[in-house]
């Protein structure tokens, strides 16, 4: 059973270092706060609607970078890679959830139903983020062994 908490509290760990989380009161330290002008990674799995002709979706994709539409104003693509299975990824950087949701958001208005399905996130290497967990974990521990101290004094 131990064992099982002390994953079910690495995994919460985890979650709460992936998405910046402030849960239950505490207060939110100014480090985990974005600063002015700093972009945020972010990833994007996207799929093509295979029901919108190919012809159609390389129309849009057209007209949108020759106006300067795409990528849309506060973001910077590091990749933007298409499948033969017509899915992709973009991983980018964003200056807010703004700028990040116009990045698709300007698809779907020049071409309602472009994407049969997207999946958005902010994101991190994988070592920085167990390093976070890892912090957290930290934190965790001292607390419960604070409180069991404080439990133990208080009989």
């Amino acid at each position: 059973m131990k064992g099982k908490i002390s994953l079910s509290v690495l995994v919460v760990a985890f979650v709460v270092a992936l998405y910046g989380t402030v849960a239950w009161g505490v207060e939110q330290k100014t480090e985990a706060v974005q600063v002015k002008n700093q972009k945020m990674l972010f990833l994007c799995y996207w799929e093509l609607n295979e029901n919108m002709p190919a012809m159609q979706h390389v129309g849009i994709a057209k007209m949108l970078t020759e106006a300067g539409l795409f990528p849309t104003a506060g973001v910077e693509i590091i990749r933007f890679d298409k499948t033969p299975g017509n899915w992709g990824v973009t991983v980018f950087k964003a200056e807010s959830a703004e700028a990040a949701a116009n990045l698709i958001s300007i698809w779907r208005v020049a071409a309602p139903g472009f994407f049969k399905k997207v999946k958005m996130s902010t994101a991190m290497p994988v070592k920085d983020a167990a390093a976070s967990a890892a912090k957290l974990y930290q934190s965790i521990k001292e607390t419960e062994a604070k409180m069991a101290e404080q439990k133990k004094t208080a009989k």
